[in-house]
């Protein structure tokens, strides 16, 4: 039953990331540090050793789509593994239960 749960939580996950994703993918807001660009912008993002990048409104968007088709590919990807993995766990519990002598 553990097993089961575990599971579940790791399908709820997927399914989080996922769904996360396609609505990404249907907003068009583009942003640099949490504002809201426009045409014509320019983003200036300073890592934390202390480069510094410059990016367009293009740019920046090309880089959030990626990253929520990512999501996308992501959350299916865990999807399908954790659900092939409840789907075995409960097959072989069924399994196991009816090869099981009554007594």
């Amino acid at each position: 039953m553990k097993t089961i749960l575990k599971l579940a939580a790791g399908l709820i996950v997927g399914m989080a990331i996922l769904i996360g994703g396609v609505v990404g993918l249907t907003q068009d807001e583009v942003t640099c540090g949490g504002t809201t660009m426009s045409a014509g912008d320019l983003c200036e993002e300073t890592s934390r050793s202390g480069k510094t990048t410059m990016s367009d409104y293009e740019d920046q968007r090309s880089d959030g789509q990626t990253g929520k088709w990512i999501a996308v590919g992501l959350g299916s990807l865990i999807i399908v593994v954790f659900g092939l993995g409840v789907i075995g766990t409960l097959t072989t519990d069924r399994q196991s239960r009816s090869q099981r002598t009554p007594r």
